[in-house]
C-alpha cells in the first residue's frame, strides 16, 4: 500500500478517539461488577464451603443411592457459574484437605480386583467420584455432563455427553475423577489379570466417530503431568481401545513435557476422559468436530499384552 493510504486508513480525530475510548471503558466497567463478585466467591466460597458438592454425582460404596443417572453440571446454566463450580468441586475446601491428606500419608496403593479399574454396571467398588471439566475455566462455550445410565439395549454405561465448541478461545471438554485415596496400584492390578506383556489399559467404549484422549495422573499436583493417550472411535459401535503404557504422552496443557520422569503405575491418582481441538503441542485433532457429542464407557481395566 501507498503511505498516503496507509495514512489514511489510520486517521482518526479527536472525537472519534474520544468515542472509541469510551466504548472501552464502558466495556471495561460492565465487565468489573461481575469478575469482582467471581473473585469474591473464590475468596470466600472455599471457606464457607459455597458449591463444593453442588452439581456432583459421587460412585462410592458408602452412598450406592447417589450413583443414580444425576447430570452433573446443568448445559443450561452460565459459563461463569458452570467454570466456578468445576474450580470448588475439584479444588473447593474438602477436596483441597483430601489431596493435602493423601500426599501427605503417602499411603498404600490399591489394587482393582482382576485389573478392573472401573464397571459401569457396579461402579461404586472404587469410590470413583466424576466431574466436568470444560473450556469454561478459561472463557470458553463447551458444556458436557457424565452420567450412569442404560443404553437403548439395557447395558449400564457411564455416559459423557454434550456440545464441544471454539466459540470464546476453547474448544475442549472433559470429565475428571477428583484424587484417588488411596492410589491406585496399576501394575499390580495388571500383573493379576490376564497376558504376561506390557501394561496395557483397555477401554471399552462407544464413541461418535470423534478422536478422544485418555488421561492418567500419578500424584495429586491438581496441574501437574497428564499422561495422555487419544484412541479413535467408530460412530455408534462398541470398540475395544488397548492403550499401552509406554504410548501415553507427559503432557502438561496439552502441551509435551519432555522432562518428565517415567508414570509411576503404581500409584494413580486420577483419571480423565476429554475430547479437544488439539492433539499435542499445538497439533490439530483430525477427527474434531464442534457440535453435540457422546462416549458411552463401559469399562476401563488394565492387563498385561
Amino acid at each position: 500500500p501507498t503511505p498516503g493510504v496507509e495514512w489514511e486508513a489510520n486517521h482518526q480525530t479527536d472525537a472519534e478517539h474520544c468515542a472509541m475510548a469510551k466504548v472501552h471503558t464502558k466495556r471495561h466497567d460492565s465487565r468489573t461488577p461481575f469478575w469482582a463478585l467471581t473473585f469474591l466467591l473464590l475468596r470466600v466460597g472455599p471457606v464457607m464451603g459455597f458449591f463444593s458438592r453442588s452439581g456432583a454425582t459421587r460412585f462410592a460404596s458408602a452412598s450406592p443411592a447417589r450413583s443414580s443417572a444425576t447430570r452433573l453440571q446443568a448445559a443450561d446454566e452460565p459459563p461463569p457459574l458452570r467454570a466456578l463450580r468445576s474450580f470448588l468441586y475439584f479444588n473447593g475446601p474438602e477436596a483441597t484437605a483430601r489431596r493435602l491428606v493423601a500426599g501427605l500419608a503417602g499411603g498404600r496403593a490399591t489394587a482393582p480386583a482382576g485389573g478392573l479399574v472401573f464397571d459401569a454396571s457396579a461402579p461404586s467398588g472404587l469410590g470413583l467420584e466424576w466431574g466436568t471439566l470444560d473450556d469454561v475455566v478459561m472463557g470458553g462455550r463447551s458444556a458436557s455432563s457424565f452420567q450412569l445410565t442404560t443404553d437403548d439395549d439395557g447395558l449400564a454405561v457411564g455416559r459423557f455427553e454434550g456440545v464441544v465448541t471454539t466459540r470464546g478461545g476453547g474448544g475442549f471438554t472433559g470429565v475428571r475423577t477428583r484424587t484417588l485415596s488411596p492410589p491406585l496400584d496399576l501394575r499390580a492390578a495388571a500383573a493379576a489379570a490376564e497376558g504376561g506383556g506390557d501394561l496395557t489399559v483397555v477401554l471399552r467404549v462407544r464413541g461418535d466417530g470423534n478422536r478422544f484422549k485418555f488421561v492418567m495422573r500419578d500424584d495429586e499436583d491438581w496441574n501437574g503431568v497428564a499422561w495422555t493417550q487419544s484412541f479413535d472411535t467408530a460412530a455408534g459401535e462398541w470398540t475395544t481401545a488397548r492403550l499401552p503404557l509406554a504410548g501415553f504422552v507427559p503432557t502438561r496443557f496439552a502441551r509435551t513435557d519432555r522432562l518428565a520422569r517415567p508414570f509411576r503405575a503404581d500409584r494413580c491418582t486420577a483419571l480423565q476422559f476429554a475430547l479437544s481441538k488439539f492433539e499435542y503441542d499445538a497439533g490439530l485433532n483430525p477427527r474434531f468436530e464442534e457440535g453435540r457429542f457422546r462416549l458411552d464407557v463401559q469399562s476401563i481395566g488394565v492387563v498385561r499384552a
